[in-house]
């Protein structure tokens, strides 16, 4: 996540047109805690898995092994 920030700074300097603001997402739906955000939004657990969509569809075939 620190290098994505580090390169979010590069681009956003680069930028002539200075309205626009560059994030990041980070969907990370094994890894455990709080969701968070700063200039990269992590998206964690139950929540990240909701947004992937398919993902939940697998899952449903891991919980029965």
């Amino acid at each position: 996540m620190n290098s994505l920030n580090a390169w979010i700074d590069r681009e956003q300097a680069k930028l002539k047109i200075k309205k626009f603001d560059v994030n990041a997402v980070i969907l990370a739906p094994f890894m455990q805690g709080q969701s968070f955000m700063n200039t990269t939004i992590v998206v964690t657990g139950d929540e990240a898995i909701d947004l992937l969509g398919g993902l939940s569809r697998i899952l449903i075939f891991e919980n029965f092994k």
